[in-house]
C-alpha cells in the first residue's frame, strides 16, 4: 500500500509540473502577443485615426476605427484576463507539485523490507527519484519566475494609463501640456467661466437679444436631449451633457452653426447595468456642467462616473468615483487647473474634494471634508499671487492649494442646503446660501468674516463680484 501511495504521489507531482510548465509557457505567448497588439503603439490604429482627423465627417472611416479598436481591444482585455486566471493556475499547480513532492519523499524514507528489496538499490532509486523531483520542482520555479516577469513588463508598456480608471477608448494623439492662462481667458471652459467667477474677456457681447423675433442670436437648435447643465466653450467647439437611467451621454457642437458635430453615449466606468442613483425632477443624471482644458472635454454625471474625450469624440478614459449619496442627485461642476479635474463630492457621510490627472484620470490628491451634503462647485482664484480652490458647504468655507490639496483655511459660517458657488474680488471671498447668511470673508490665516447679510439670498444663483460691487439674485427675483 506505501508503495502504491508512493508512486501515486509521484506521478500527481509530474503531472503538476508538466502542467504548471504549460500555464507558464502559454503566459509567456499571451504576453509577447499582447505587445503586439498594444493600443496606443498601433501603428495601424495611429494612421487610421491621423485620417480620421482630417476627415471627422467619413463615415467608412468611422467604422474601420471603431472595428480595428474594438478588435485590438478585445484582443488586448481578453489577453489580461487570461493573465489573471493564469497566474492563479500557475501558483495552484506550483502548490500541487511541492505538497506531492513532499509527501512522496517523506513516505520514501522509511526503512526498507529486507525480505523483499535490496537496501543498495530502493535508497538509490529514492535518490534518483529526489533528484529528479528537485529538478522539476527547479524548472517549474524557473518558468514560473519568467512568465510573470515577462507578463507583468508587458502589461506595465502595453496596459491603459491607469489601472483603477476604466479605460473605453485610447487617445494616440501627442502628448497635450494645457493651455496657457491667456487661452483660458478668452474661452469659457467651466461653468461661470474662467476660474468659476463668472467673468468674462473681451467688451463686444450683445446687451440685450429676443430668441423670438431673432433679434442678436446667431443660431438656434434643438436640444438634443434634457439636461440642466450649461455650455461650456472652447474655440469652435461647444460642449454639453445629459443623461438618462440608461445612458450618458456628451454632444459637441460647432460654435459658428450650431451643427452638432457628434455625439457621445457612454456607459461609464460603473458599467451600462449599475444601479443608478435616486435623483429628483430638478437635477436630473446631469446637472453638472463640464470643463474642458482646449484638447480634452470631462463630464461627471450623478452615477459618480467621469468621462474623458478628446474633441473628436473619442473616450479617453472614464473613472467611477463611488455612488453618491445625496437627497437631490450630485450637482456640483468641474473645473480645471493645471493638467489636473478638480471635482466638489460632498455627499452624506463621504464628502471630500478630489484632484484627477486630466490626462489619464488617476487621482493627483483626494481629501476628506467635515461638512454635509451640498451642491455648489468650486472655483479656482489668484489670492494676491497664492492659488486657491476654495469651496462652500455647510458648515465650512474652506480653501485649498488646488495642486497638492493642502488646506490655506477654513471659516464655519454656512448653513442649511448650499448650491450657490463662492465668488471672488478684491481679496475677498463671498458665499451665501437661502436661509442662512451672505458672507464676505478675508482669505487670511487664519481668515475671518468681515461682514455679513441676511435678506434677499439665493437658494441656487451664485453671487458675482467685480469692480467693488457684489450682485446677488434671490429666488424672489429680487437682484
Amino acid at each position: 500500500m506505501k508503495n502504491e501511495y508512493y508512486g501515486a504521489l509521484w506521478g500527481v507531482a509530474f503531472v503538476s509540473a508538466v502542467f504548471t510548465l504549460v500555464v507558464a509557457a502559454l503566459l509567456i505567448v499571451s504576453a509577447v502577443q499582447r505587445n503586439y497588439v498594444a493600443l496606443p503603439d498601433s501603428p495601424v490604429l495611429e494612421r487610421l485615426h491621423d485620417r480620421l482627423q482630417e476627415n471627422p465627417d467619413d463615415a467608412e472611416l468611422v467604422a474601420e476605427v471603431r472595428t480595428l479598436d474594438l478588435t485590438a481591444r478585445k484582443a488586448f482585455f481578453g489577453s489580461v484576463a487570461f493573465t489573471r486566471v493564469g497566474a492563479w493556475l500557475l501558483l495552484g499547480g506550483l502548490v500541487v507539485l511541492l505538497v506531492s513532492a513532499k509527501a512522496a519523499t517523506s513516505l520514501g524514507r522509511g526503512l526498507p523490507d529486507p525480505g523483499k528489496f535490496e537496501v543498495s538499490d530502493d535508497a538509490g532509486g529514492s535518490r534518483a527519484v529526489v533528484r529528479c523531483g528537485i529538478g522539476i520542482g527547479g524548472a517549474v520555479a524557473f518558468a514560473l519566475a519568467v512568465a510573470l516577469g515577462l507578463t507583468t513588463g508587458l502589461i506595465k508598456r502595453s496596459a491603459p494609463p491607469s489601472p483603477s480608471a476604466e479605460v473605453v477608448d485610447v487617445d494616440v494623439a501627442p502628448p497635450y501640456d494645457g493651455p496657457s492662462q491667456e487661452e483660458i481667458s478668452v474661452n469659457w471652459p467651466s461653468l461661470r467661466g474662467p476660474g468659476g467667477l463668472g467673468i468674462a474677456s473681451g467688451d463686444d457681447f450683445p446687451r440685450r437679444w429676443n430668441v423670438r423675433t431673432g433679434r442678436n442670436i446667431r443660431w438656434k437648435v434643438a436640444a438634443p436631449q434634457g439636461g440642466f447643465n450649461s455650455p461650456v466653450v472652447w474655440s469652435n467647439r461647444l460642449f454639453l451633457s445629459a443623461a438618462d437611467f440608461k445612458k450618458l451621454t456628451v454632444f459637441c457642437f460647432d460654435t459658428s452653426s450650431g451643427k452638432q458635430l457628434w455625439q457621445r453615449d457612454v456607459a461609464g466606468a460603473s458599467g451600462p447595468h449599475a444601479k443608478r442613483p435616486t435623483v429628483g425632477e430638478d437635477t436630473g443624471y446631469a446637472a453638472p456642467t463640464m470643463a474642458t482644458d482646449g484638447s480634452r472635454a470631462f463630464a461627471i454625471f450623478a452615477t459618480g462616473d467621469v468621462i474623458c474625450t478628446d474633441f473628436f469624440g473619442k473616450v479617453l478614459w472614464s473613472r467611477n468615483l463611488g455612488m453618491p449619496e445625496n437627497p437631490y442627485g450630485h450637482a456640483s461642476s468641474l473645473i480645471y487647473h493645471s493638467g489636473l479635474l478638480l471635482i466638489q463630492y460632498d455627499h452624506q457621510n463621504a464628502a471630500r474634494v478630489v484632484a484627477l490627472h486630466a490626462s489619464t484620470g488617476e487621482i493627483a490628491w483626494s481629501k476628506k471634508r467635515e461638512v454635509d451634503a451640498s451642491w455648489a462647485s468650486p472655483i479656482v482664484a489668484n489670492n494676491n499671487g497664492r492659488m486657491e480652490l476654495v469651496l462652500n458647504a455647510n458648515p465650512f468655507v474652506v480653501s485649498y492649494d488646488p495642486l497638492t490639496g493642502t488646506e490655506h483655511w477654513r471659516v464655519e459660517c454656512m448653513s442649511g442646503e448650499v448650491a450657490p458657488s463662492p465668488a471672488y474680488a478684491d481679496g475677498r471671498v463671498f458665499v451665501t446660501t437661502a436661509y442662512a447668511v451672505l458672507a464676505a470673508i478675508k482669505p487670511s490665516v487664519p481668515a475671518k468674516v468681515i461682514w455679513e447679510v441676511h435678506d434677499d439670498l439665493p437658494d441656487v444663483a451664485s453671487p458675482l463680484a467685480t469692480d467693488g460691487r457684489l450682485y446677488v439674485a434671490s429666488s424672489d427675483g429680487i437682484v
